[in-house]
This record gives C-alpha cells, structure tokens and sequence, in this order.
C-alpha cells in the first residue's frame, strides 16, 4: 500500500453531516464515479452529483482540533465509584480525578464509559483504550464508548484511552482513570510467606512424627520378640524340668522296687526260719 511505505489505511466515511445532500448514491449503473483531471473525484446520488477536493479534506485534517476524551463513569459491580451519578452517594465518586481503592473482590465486572464530542458528527469517532497492568497493547479502533472488564486481579491498574476524528486523526491527548484493587489477606506477601513457613513446619514435623513412629513400631516388635524368646526358653527349661524330674521320678521308683523287693525277700527267710525252728520244738 502507498508504494510498500505504509501498512495501513485511514478511511474516511462521509454523509449528510459533511454536507451532502443525500447519503444514498447510485451504484446499480457503471460508472459508480469517476475522477477529473483536476483530481477531483465525482459520485452519483439520488439527490445529485457530490463532488470532493481532496485539498480541502487535507486542510480539514490538518487543522480540526480532536475533541478530549473524558473518563465519564466508572461502575465496579454495579456501583459507581467515578463519575457523576445522582444515585451515587459516595462524594469521592465526583470528583475529577480520584485515587480510587477498590475492596478485595470488587472488580468482578468493571464498566467504563468515556464519551468524546465532536461539532462533525460524533458517531463517527472512533477510540482505542488500554489497560496498563491488563492489556499489552492498545485495543482495536472500535466506536463503543463503553468498556468492560472482568476478574481482575489485585494490583495497580491505569486505563488509558484516545479519540480519533472521523478522518481519523488521534488525538495527542489521552483520557486516564487509574486506580489499584486491594488483595484478600490469602493473596498478600505475608500470608504466601506464613504459608511457606508453615508448609516447612508441617513437613518437619510430618517427617518427626513419621519417624517416631518407625521407631516405636520397631520398640514394639523388639518386646514382641523378646516377649517370644522369653516364652520359648521358659518352655525349654519347662520341658527339661519335666525331663529331668521324670528321670529322677522313675530312678526312685525304681529303688524303691529293689527296696520293696528286698524288704518282702527279707520277710520271707525270716518267715520260713521261724517255721522250722517251730517245728522242731515240741507242742
């Protein structure tokens, strides 16, 4: 475009408010327009021919003033917190340029309105606006005066916009309304710090407890071991006690036969000996 030196193109969108008597142009037939030799293109209407000078439309450029943008309102969660608002009962909220400080969570939807007027025809400007701290570059042409803007995190925002004339020369100047969104304690540098500290802590203490615990688990297996060796060994001398007792039980018994033997072997002889000696003496 323009011999590759520029990349885009101001467009220019002319009605009844520049001066033409009727809007409506004839294009069902050829020639739609044409141009003369002076350079001065001619159009078809319904009401007649509208000629343009481009000189004029350069010097028209060149010097219409572009009128300011002015914040008008500022709507956080269908409150008004900037702008003039006869509902509004916040003083804060009329005056020119406030330090506004939004509550934590309230800026769920926020809505910016910014007119700009024009002696032309104010429908015909256009705007382009920004967010600093949000938007990374200017937000496309657009003839909305309104802007919105949804969850925002807490931080230090400044919103920024620009009018354009509807022969799209930017105005210089640039509509500001700055403003800063509070954090809810959860999201401060304190609470992020506490909870580092605390998650340290707790794992210390997980890691503690957890090693308490092996310990006393391993106590507890030792006794049950000891508890089990001890058993067995009190079983083992049971067992040789038992042993042992029976052996010497069956040895005495033992003797005691051979005892009781030899005592009723003893009875016997002395038996037999008084029998005899009874028969020699007489009756």
């Amino acid at each position: 475009m323009a011999d590759g030196k520029k990349s885009r193109a101001n467009v220019g969108v002319y009605g009844a408010a520049d001066g033409m008597i009727s809007p409506e142009t004839n294009g069902e037939h050829q020639p739609a327009g044409c141009k003369t030799r002076d350079g001065r293109p001619w159009f078809p209407t319904s009401q007649g021919v509208v000629v343009i000078t481009p000189q004029s439309l350069n010097d028209t450029e060149a010097t219409e003033v572009v009128a300011p943008v002015i914040i008008e309102q500022v709507v956080a969660d269908g409150e008004v917190v900037h702008g003039d608002d006869p509902a509004s009962q916040n003083p804060k909220s009329r005056i020119q340029n406030p330090k506004v400080k939004l509550a934590p969570g309230r800026a769920r939807v926020l809505r910016i309105r910014y007119p700009a007027n024009s002696f032309a025809d104010p429908r015909r400007v256009r705007f382009r606006y920004r967010l600093a701290g949000q938007d990374h570059d200017w937000r496309d042409a657009t003839d909305e005066r309104v802007a919105y803007y949804t969850d925002l995190k807490p931080g230090h925002y400044r919103f920024e916009v620009k009018a354009a004339n509807p022969q799209g020369v930017w105005s210089e100047s640039v509509g500001m309304f700055a403003f800063s969104l509070a954090p809810y304690f959860w999201q401060t540098w304190p609470f992020y710090l506490v909870s580092v500290v605390g998650t340290i802590v707790l794992a210390v203490w997980l890691a503690v407890a957890v090693e308490n615990y092996r310990l006393l688990w391993q106590r507890q297996i030792l006794k049950s071991e000891e508890r089990q060796a001890l058993a067995d060994e009190r079983t083992r001398i049971a067992r040789d006690l038992d042993y042992d007792l029976g052996t010497a039980l069956t040895g005495l018994a033992l003797e005691l036969d051979v005892i009781r033997g030899e005592t009723q072997g003893g009875l016997t002889k002395a038996t037999r000996k008084a029998t005899q000696m009874s028969s020699i003496w007489p009756k």
